[in-house]
């Protein structure tokens, strides 16, 4: 079976690494990476993930705004897309908005890899 594609999309390097880290742990992931929601509009494009994980917070473009992009102009292949937030009072409007799944800054890794297998799930 071919491996997931994952789009990490977070402006903070550490959280990146986070995420990476405790995924390519996995054989099962191919991992990209963007660190802005203009880059991240641009990887979804060109890679087509299963999964994105996306902060709302990102200068240029915001997380927000790439879920509004997505809703308007769907890729072919629509991607489980987990948020990444410290904000709690934005978990509902990410979810109107077409996310999948939220998930709490700051996150452990085991969350982190149950929250992915879950988005994984409903994609199948």
């Amino acid at each position: 079976m071919a491996p997931h594609k994952i789009l990490i999309a977070d402006d903070e390097a550490n959280i990146r690494l986070l995420v990476r880290s405790t995924l390519e742990d996995e054989d099962r992931f191919t991992i990209h990476e963007a660190s802005d929601g203009k880059e991240a509009l641009e990887q979804l494009r060109a890679h087509a993930p299963d999964v994105l994980i996306l902060d709302l917070m990102m200068p240029r473009v915001s997380g927000l705004d790439v879920l509004e992009e997505l809703k308007k102009h769907p890729p072919a292949q629509r991607p489980r897309i987990v948020v990444l937030s410290a904000k709690v009072n934005e978990e509902q409007h990410a979810l109107k908005l077409g996310a999948d799944l939220f998930l709490r800054k700051p996150f452990s890794p085991l969350q982190l890899m149950d929250t992915v297998d879950k988005a994984l799930a409903r994609g199948a």
